[in-house]
């Protein structure tokens, strides 16, 4: 399985998406949420899911919709 790193921004966010779940939503439902998160971003790395283009962001670009967040990569 192919691994993937969160930029320092990306890695923060994240951070901010599991604070926001549990102050609305409570700790046990922002642990699945970043879950589910994670989950999609190893599935990014190892080809199981393949995202829809962004290239009209940038060249290259591609994103993945996981939950009410987009995934950009």
């Amino acid at each position: 399985m192919s691994g993937y790193r969160l930029s320092p921004l990306a890695a923060a966010d994240l951070s901010d998406v599991w604070d926001y779940s549990a102050r609305h939503w409570g700790f046990d439902q922002a642990d699945r949420y970043v879950r589910t998160i994670r989950d999609a971003c190893a599935a990014l790395a190892a080809g199981r899911l393949h995202g829809q283009s962004a290239e009209h962001i940038r060249p290259g670009y591609r994103k993945q919709i996981v939950g009410r967040h987009l995934l950009f990569f």
